[in-house]
């Protein structure tokens, strides 16, 4: 007797489509049953599904007698078990995870015998020969065998030409799954970048005369694969079948749930307070750019750290998204819910206690719901500064800066929440309190715990409570206004700084004439600091333990040399703590100045310090060149990188016609900004956090690496999905 022709070889090499069903329930009487339905073959999945060496047998065996071709996915390509399931008759194999066209010519070699290959030869006990009946099997196995290589991640999709060039190899299936979870959309295959990367492998397997497969349950996306050349197309899998189909059955004929989680289960679960008429809400609901307006199950207000963990037990319980708040004054819609109306809002503004405070560590232990102003007012009580400055202290929550690592005019001495954080009491998504308040410097006892929770934007758990670093409170603080030619000047004004002052330069802030001119007009209590106008300023601040007279010498001595070295063309230095607050003014005032002037396309961006003026040159010229009517508002930390990038209408168009077609710019002037970020090595966001403004331009710089580290950090923390959701991850 002759071997058997291996037809569905045959059907790829002469460019027929052939439609499959993936086997995962590792039975052969369901494998029996679905044999006969038609399809032209069927897989047999022994990576993920719990099929052995003896199921497989049982399954070649069921489905033997049924015109359909079985297939047999084995978990790796170890050569003895590649062997071992063609000795039991499999004829066509798909092995997965191959990256190179090296581990292709070993498959090659593993699914032939000697001399061609290194197959071992025992075809008198291999029920493949049916134990020898086939007289010619030896001599004709080689060319019945039908190898089909999986490419699943980013690697293998660099060499899949080389990989289908490989002879021997007769098709390769690309794995969606797997290839979106490599490239940073872990369960989000119908991505367009997925989907191009798919149409690209299906192009360059055709192109080595290979044929291309793939899994694609969904019919009109299968569909759309064939169309583009896909030959072996598996379009279902029995375990996802019948799991739709008895979940159906019994839909039809179950009463639908239409009683929605009890609030006053909830009310009965917590000391503090539960609202859910919707005037109450509203304020809740609100960001404070008023971009974003969501709904919400009910807003809750807890009094205390155990009272938070068991609202989020309460909504573990039941299966209610999370979205906690602090002061509500985030720039980027973290701290407000979708429109779906299912979400709890976590309101921390009565946790709002200062627990202790010790002087000798320091330290400042304070409760989430602190405002920002109410934490410097205690520091400075007690004779010590805690140094976070932002615009908006007196409404911000120490909860909010932290979980969204926030920066202000000070990180060039003291840095950012981060460095001012020792640590924390956080609430997890399970409902548990975990207790990491601890004030210390050196800790060296394993992950970092504070600084996963730190920047996480609530989507990783609830912060309540923090320990904070204090510093030993300036005898003065005094402030310079310079007029700059340039920004390569201002860099030189810095570096001058840091170099005489060092620690004491506590902030170095940029603003464009633009932006002193919008504060001039809308603040008509403010004056204009310098007698001639310039194209940027700084505004040097500095703060000192020394004596006044001599930490003032020390600045008045930087601005002389600058003006020495014409690289500031004017300068003035505060007099009194009047005068330093009134420079303050000027730049604290900014935001509210522009806003009096209509839209504002922003960019909170961060970059290497020696990189600005470039950016700033080439991005500006770039966005000049390709839209008309705009103008720029260009501020910032210079000191620590971080600049306010802003685009506003020009003039002319500064009316209310104009408002809707200015902001239709939004989406390609943010794109032309954050490129030009991303090609200085820079970030999309430096101090305002993601939220949902900035979600899905994170997710195009970040590396597929980055984003399925903080997926998975997300997925083992959260795995409900429930807290923040739809917040800095997609």
């Amino acid at each position: 007797m002759r071997t058997p022709e291996n037809e569905f070889k045959l059907a790829l090499a002469r460019g027929e489509t052939q439609i499959g069903l993936w086997l995962a329930l590792a039975d052969a009487y369901s494998a029996e049953l679905v044999a006969g339905s038609g399809f032209d073959w069927l897989l047999v999945d022994g990576e993920h599904a719990p099929n052995d060496l003896r199921s497989i047998l049982a399954t070649l065996q069921a489905v033997a007698p049924y015109p359909v071709h079985p297939i047999v996915r084995l978990p790796s390509g170890d050569p003895v078990l590649i062997k071992q399931v063609l000795d039991l008759g499999a004829t066509t194999l798909l092995i997965p995870m191959v990256e190179t066209a090296d581990q292709a010519r070993a498959l090659v070699q593993a699914v032939r015998y000697p001399p061609n290959g290194i197959r071992g030869v025992g075809s008198g006990i291999a029920r493949s020969s049916r134990w020898a009946r086939y007289e010619t099997y030896l001599h004709e196995a080689d060319k019945r065998i039908c190898l089909l290589v999986q490419v699943e991640n980013e690697t293998g999709l660099r060499n899949v030409d080389e990989i289908a060039a490989v002879d021997g190899v007769d098709g390769v299936f690309v794995g969606p799954a797997d290839l979106a979870a490599s490239m940073g959309y872990l369960g989000q295959a119908s991505t367009p970048e997925v989907l191009a990367a798919i149409d690209g492998a299906i192009s360059s397997i055709l192109a080595a005369g290979k044929a291309p497969g793939i899994l694609m349950p969904d019919r009109a996306r299968a569909k759309r694969y064939i169309q583009a050349g896909a030959r072996f197309v598996a379009v279902g899998v029995d375990t996802t079948l019948l799991a739709n189909s008895t979940a159906a059955l019994a839909a039809s004929f179950r009463r639908p749930r239409t009683a929605a989680p009890s609030l006053e289960d909830l009310a009965a679960a917590f000391s503090g307070r539960v609202i859910d008429t919707p005037d109450e809400m509203a304020p809740f609901l609100l960001d404070w750019r008023r971009r974003w307006q969501g709904r919400a199950l009910a807003v809750v207000q807890p009094d205390t750290a155990e009272d938070v963990a068991a609202v989020v037990a309460w909504c573990r319980r039941n299966r209610v998204p999370v979205v906690p708040q602090g002061g509500k004054t985030g720039l980027s819609g973290g701290s407000v819910p979708d429109d779906s109306g299912t979400a709890i809002v976590l309101s921390l503004s009565r946790l709002n206690a200062i627990r202790s405070i010790d002087p000798l560590n320091n330290t400042i232990t304070v409760e989430a719901g602190c405002t920002l102003l109410q934490v410097q007012e205690a520091a400075r009580d007690a004779g010590r500064l805690f140094p976070l400055s932002l615009a908006a202290e007196g409404t911000c929550t120490i909860g909010g800066n932290l979980a969204t690592n926030a920066g202000g005019v000070r990180v060039l001495r003291y840095g950012n929440a981060r460095e001012l954080c020792l640590g924390l009491q956080v609430v997890t998504p399970e409902g548990d309190l975990w207790d990491g308040l601890r004030g210390l410097r050196k800790d060296n006892t394993g992950y970092d715990l504070r600084d996963l929770y730190i920047g996480s934007e609530g989507t990783l758990g609830v912060i309540t409570a923090a320990v904070l670093k204090l510093h030993p409170l300036p005898t003065v603080e005094t402030a310079a206004f310079v007029a700059l030619p340039d920004l390569e000047a201002a860099l030189k004004v810095l570096d001058l700084g840091q170099q005489h002052l060092g620690a004491e330069l506590t902030a170095f802030e940029l603003l464009s004439e633009q932006c002193l001119g919008l504060v001039l007009k809308h603040m008509p209590d403010l004056r204009r600091p310098l007698a001639e106008a310039a194209p940027w300023y700084a505004l040097i601040g500095v703060s000192s333990t020394r004596a006044e007279a001599d930490a003032t010498q020390s600045l008045m001595e930087i601005l002389e040399t600058a003006l020495e070295n014409e690289w500031v063309s004017d300068a003035t230095a505060a007099q009194s703590i009047g005068q330093v607050k009134e420079l303050w003014a000027l730049r604290e005032n900014t935001s509210e100045a522009q806003a009096h002037e209509g839209p504002t396309i922003k960019h909170d961006i961060s970059l290497p310090i020696s990189r600005i003026p470039d950016f700033v040159t080439q991005t500006v010229a770039a966005i000049m060149e390709e839209f008309d009517g705009v103008s720029m508002a260009i501020l910032g930390h210079l000191g620590d990188g971080n600049l306010h990038f802003n685009v506003k209408p020009a003039p002319p168009r500064r009316n209310d016609a104009s408002t809707v077609p200015f902001q239709q710019l939004e989406a390609p002037i943010n794109k032309l900004v954050h490129d030009a970020v991303a090609r200085f090595n820079g970030s999309v966001s430096a101090e305002h956090g993601l939220g949902v403004l900035r979600r899905d331009e994170a997710a195009r710089y970040k590396s597929a690496v980055e984003l399925r580290q903080m997926r998975a950090i997300k997925d083992a923390l959260d795995p409900l999905g429930l807290m923040n959701p739809g917040k800095l991850l997609a």
